[in-house]
């Protein structure tokens, strides 16, 4: 049976993809490592699964990547199931995420479906401090947050879904509850939850050793203090400039390298406080649908701190 990890984005995505997937031998891993697909045909099999309209989705010539990848694997002797990991097949502003899940469970089925779940609110401040990292988003969190969720239409390329519910829901409906696991990230910090006995069960590695790997990972650190007063004093410049680039062009690689390294070490910036009114508007969107969740799969979403209805 195949793996699909679908995300969500700031939920261990490329720390599972780089640090654990990578190293795993259950599977013929095809998915992400540092970020990138290491196989070309991959990249453009997963491309046209999130991207492409169904007016031109072709579904023959995609399975015919599928095929291509089991004919590599055929010819190595690796009779292994495959393993696909990208947080972009979870998420709002591709294809529709209901395309999405039909058109793997056609190409890959039978599969087990692994998501990461984390609390709406410790989301969004992590994908907003994420943007601001990579040093595109200059506007305050209560701003972001009114542009990017504030209406039905959004600006940017993608965004997180706040209905947790019914996205597992969508792939218990595709791939059976059976096949659809969740783990949730906020029990990261103890071998013995969920969180490690499900991957342990999946991709057969001791629970330990998942989390002794897991917990020396430094994949998307949120920033340093010494890197947000950098992004500061960039904002102050026109739109577009980027002093990272222009020092990388201006210095001899070994300054710059080692001005890099001091300017993104040190003590990490506190996530942003949540704006009141943007509170109570999680809790609106989804108290109630955690605990919808909560009670049909068992997890314990109220004691780990997520919106929840009583």
């Amino acid at each position: 049976m195949n793996l699909i990890h679908i995300g969500l984005p700031k939920a261990a995505s490329t720390t599972l993809q780089s640090n654990i997937f990578r190293t795993q031998e259950r599977f013929a891993n095809f998915g992400k490592v540092n970020n990138t697909y290491q196989n070309e045909v991959a990249r453009g099999l997963i491309g046209r699964i999130l991207f492409q309209d169904s007016v031109v989705y072709d579904s023959k010539s995609v399975e015919n990547m599928v095929g291509q990848l089991r004919a590599g694997l055929a010819a190595q002797g690796d009779g292994r199931p495959l393993l696909f990991s990208d947080e972009a097949l979870s998420v709002e502003g591709y294809v529709d995420r209901r395309i999405i899940a039909t058109r793997l469970y056609d190409l890959f089925s039978p599969a087990k479906i692994l998501i990461v779940l984390r609390s709406q609110t410790s989301m969004l401040k992590s994908f907003y401090l994420h943007a601001v990292k990579s040093g595109g988003e200059r506007r305050s969190f209560a701003t972001w947050l009114k542009a990017n969720y504030a209406g039905i239409s959004f600006p940017t390329k993608w965004r997180i879904g706040l209905d947790y519910n019914a996205l597992v829901g969508v792939y218990e409906e595709i791939f059976g509850p059976q096949n659809t696991v969740i783990v949730l990230l906020e029990e990261m910090h103890d071998y013995r939850t969920d969180f490690f006995n499900q991957l342990q069960n999946i991709l057969g590695i001791p629970a330990q050793d998942i989390h002794l790997c897991l917990s020396r990972a430094r994949d998307n650190e949120r920033m340093s203090y010494r890197h947000g007063l950098f992004l500061k004093l960039q904002s102050l410049l026109p739109a577009g400039n980027n002093l990272a680039l222009t020092g990388r062009g201006m210095m001899p690689l070994a300054i710059y390298d080692l001005m890099h390294q001091w300017v993104v070490s040190g003590r990490r910036i506190n996530f942003p406080e949540m704006p009141p009114e943007w509170e109570a508007e999680i809790y609106r969107r989804c108290a109630h649908q955690n605990a919808i969740l909560a009670e049909r799969r068992g997890l314990p979403l109220e004691d780990l701190g997520y919106p929840y209805e009583r």
